[in-house]
């Protein structure tokens, strides 16, 4: 399940969050939606750009699409 705000946008779950990397948390949480094409185009977006910035998340994306890939067969 994915945070929301009042107008439906994404925002960042609740919870202790790594003060390096305050985003990593909600980017995971979002990553099927974007793999899916499920996302708005703003929330695409600042995934994409996170992912860009961030190795370790961008190492969860990838392993998150060969599941995705792997489930497809």
């Amino acid at each position: 399940m994915t945070d929301r705000d009042d107008e439906g946008r994404w925002s960042p779950p609740g919870g202790p969050v790594d003060p390096d990397h305050p985003d990593c948390a909600a980017v995971i949480a979002e990553v099927w939606t974007l793999l899916d094409g499920e996302c708005t185009a703003e929330t695409r977006d600042k995934l994409k750009h996170h992912l860009e910035e961030c190795p370790a998340c961008l190492r969860h994306y990838g392993v998150e699409g060969g599941v995705k890939t792997l489930i497809a067969k």
